[in-house]
């Protein structure tokens, strides 16, 4: 990335690995899913035993260009993916 949306890059890639360390998804078993191109399992928290999925902040059906951005991709839970929908809160408007 260059521009304007190389730092924006970086922090999404930093605050989604930060993510995933904190729910326990960078174990060697997690880890080793990854590396073979599936989710790993939440380990620690409330969603423990959720797989980890990749949610659009600004939904893609309000912007559907966003839909491959890097910086409007964060890693959640599975079940709190689903349960956030397509609802924009502050931050997504912000």
């Amino acid at each position: 990335m260059k521009g304007d949306a190389a730092p924006l890059t970086v922090a999404a890639m930093v605050r989604n690995l930060r993510i995933a360390d904190q729910l326990g998804c960078l174990t060697p078993d997690g880890l080793a899913e990854m590396r073979r191109g599936r989710s790993p399992t939440v380990t620690r928290g409330p969603y423990a035993g959720d797989e980890l999925s990749v949610d659009h902040i600004i939904p893609f059906a309000a912007m559907p260009q966003l839909g491959h951005v890097i910086a409007n991709l964060e890693v959640m839970p599975l079940r709190m993916n689903r349960s956030k929908g397509v609802k924009m809160g502050e931050r997504q408007r912000a």
